[in-house]
């Protein structure tokens, strides 16, 4: 390999033409999100340019031994661009993308790297990105980079566990300014990238060390109280992994402590209580089931099997009623609740189901199996519900 550097005017021109391929600073008097007319100017000379730095990397590829600090800068502005331009955008064409597909085969090469996921290994380049990339996300930017926010994703995504925990304090600000804005697509964007850090710190103090564990809590705890049907399952499933992170290090609670776990439920019964729309029902009904695991649901199983009840009781849509059934099940199966006027109002209300399963000519048969596993259930765990059945009566 010869030993050469690339001269300045290389550099200047390489470095030239990277700027003018970041996708531009979107900014405009109407709050709104971007469209495609936005960057018509910047479609038209994107093509050509990244024609041009396919060339100039195969140029490295062939001259360059030694890259210096100065060219490694230079190079991350291509990891930039291939994350801004990563899939379809108000900023691109499927041409484009397939354009900006071509560089990640060279600027692997050139990090002696299988893939972008390796490149982001290197602690130096990772943390040059984040850098590069942090001006265009903070509170008063983000929304005039929405590319930049692409990138930012894009970069978490590909990022190997636990990497990210290393980065705590320079990745968690911007998905928290991102939660908290209003538009529905951009907090979706934010728990996604809320739950790829959390799991990069699973079974970690990280979060706690710099107390991100409770800001991010009370952030999501703020959405939980009005949110979208689409938006539920992120959420809730953001929320669990949070939560039981936070429990990894905390002392164990007993049934008389007030937890996170118990902030959460409040809420969550709350708006299950008053919702009557089916689509809700259904998100709300599919995100309880991730919290019947937690120790101590048991105080709640007096409020939690009313709300239940009244899923079956009041609904004739077969799908909320089967996720009912489920979650009846699971409760069930965890906590075995003692005492038999629990079991008689389960009994009886699982009977009532079933009648009125039977009086639907069509798609019933597998809540039908449903209910009669639910009931054989309750059945081994009071043996003596006949008993108890009649002598209440």
């Amino acid at each position: 390999m010869k030993d050469k550097q690339l001269n300045e005017e290389f550099l200047y021109e390489f470095n030239k033409i990277l700027m003018r391929s970041l996708v531009p600073h979107f900014s405009n008097q109407i709050i709104r999100p971007c469209i495609e007319e936005d960057f018509q100017d910047f479609k038209n000379i994107i093509t050509d340019n990244l024609h041009r730095i396919v060339l100039l990397l195969d140029f490295i590829i062939q001259n360059e031994v030694q890259y210096s600090k100065r060219t490694t800068e230079y190079l991350i502005k291509v990891i930039v661009i291939i994350g801004e331009q990563h899939k379809k955008s108000a900023w691109n064409t499927y041409k484009i993308i397939e354009l900006s597909e071509l560089l990640i085969f060279r600027i692997c090469k050139i990090f002696k790297s299988k893939n972008i996921t390796e490149i982001l290994k290197n602690n130096e380049i990772f943390i040059m990105i984040i850098k590069f990339l942090r001006p265009k996300l903070l509170k008063d930017t983000w929304k005039c980079f929405p590319a930049a926010v692409n990138c930012y994703k894009w970069l978490l995504e590909l990022s190997e566990k636990p990497l990210l925990k290393s980065y705590i304090q320079d990745i968690v600000p911007t998905a928290l300014i991102i939660v908290d804005d209003y538009v529905q697509e951009n907090q979706m964007l934010a728990l996604k990238c809320i739950s790829i850090i959390i799991e990069h710190c699973q079974k970690s103090k990280i979060l706690k060390n710099f107390n991100y564990d409770e800001v991010i809590f009370q952030a999501l705890k703020k959405i939980s109280y009005k949110v979208e049907s689409i938006m539920m399952t992120s959420l809730y499933s953001c929320i669990s992994s949070l939560i039981s992170n936070i429990d990894c290090y905390e002392k164990k609670s007993t049934i008389f402590n007030w937890t996170k776990w118990d902030e959460i439920l409040t809420i969550l019964f709350d708006n299950m209580e008053l919702q009557t729309n089916h689509q809700y029902q259904y998100a709300y009904i599919t995100c309880l089931s991730k919290f019947l695991t937690y120790i101590n649901l048991g105080k709640w199983s007096n409020r939690l099997i009313q709300i239940l009840s009244e899923y079956c009781e009041n609904n004739i849509d077969l799908i909320i009623i089967n996720g009912t059934l489920e979650c009846i099940k699971t409760f069930l199966l965890i906590y075995q609740p003692q005492g038999e006027n629990f079991y008689i109002v389960m009994y009886s209300l699982l009977l009532k189901l079933r009648y009125k399963c039977a009086l639907f000519q069509t798609n019933s048969k597998e809540i039908i199996i449903k209910v009669d596993q639910c009931i054989l259930l309750i059945s081994k765990l009071c043996p003596n519900l006949n008993k108890e059945i009649i002598n209440s009566g």
